[in-house]
């Protein structure tokens, strides 16, 4: 007997709106990890990007009801999240921002990919563990220098492998424009890793 297919994300989100309170926990399972990511490396601590995912999909449940399927739901939950994610940091004021809490590194949420990166280390153990830590730490500092709009690019581009098309709908810029900030920002990693000794093979595009 074949395999039924799993609903969409618009069917789950249309569930919920018509009192179908399973399917939005169905939709938080399959989004909350994404979307943690997102806002931790847009906002740079993990405690505050915890709260405004809870936000996140708070909006979302909101909206619910006047949701139009004609829009991907992947663009319209990130455009949430963008906007949750600024809001907060106008609010709090972005040198907070900058500053990259140890509790990410010592007590990561199990949805939050941290240190999305192959470190190699010929000592097993706790010193490895160490030397991962402070790799990511002078990496998120590289990405944190970037200007704002170069930052949003490279980490929906790289971290969240969004493509050049997701990315334009999601923010409204001709994809030609974003192909360009996200090599600038790539080359001004390029230059942050050799100031800092770090081997361009701690960060690879991947694409």
């Amino acid at each position: 007997m074949a395999k039924l297919a799993e609903p969409d994300d618009d069917q789950l989100l249309a569930a919920y709106a018509g009192g179908d309170s399973q399917a939005f926990r169905v939709l938080v399972e399959r989004w909350q990890s994404r979307i943690l990511n997102f806002l931790y490396r847009l906002v740079g601590d993990l405690h505050l990007a915890q709260d405004l995912r809870q936000e996140v999909f708070v909006r979302v449940a909101r909206a619910a009801p006047t949701y139009l399927a004609q829009d991907k739901f992947s663009s319209w939950i990130y455009r949430i999240a963008l906007r949750v994610a600024q809001t907060a940091m106008r609010k709090v004021g972005r040198e907070r921002n900058r500053v990259v809490s140890l509790d990410a590194y010592e007590n990561p949420d199990p949805d939050l990919n941290v240190t999305p990166l192959q470190v190699e280390s010929d000592v097993p153990g706790p010193v490895a563990a160490l030397e991962e830590a402070e790799l990511a730490r002078l990496l998120r500092e590289g990405v944190e220098q970037l200007p704002d709009a170069e930052r949003l690019v490279l980490v929906m581009r790289h971290y969240q492998d969004l493509n050049f098309r997701e990315i334009s709908e999601i923010l409204d810029v001709p994809e030609s424009t974003l192909k360009s900030r996200f090599y600038k920002a790539m080359e001004r990693m390029r230059r942050y890793l050799r100031r800092v000794g770090v081997s361009e093979r701690s960060w690879s595009d991947g694409h």
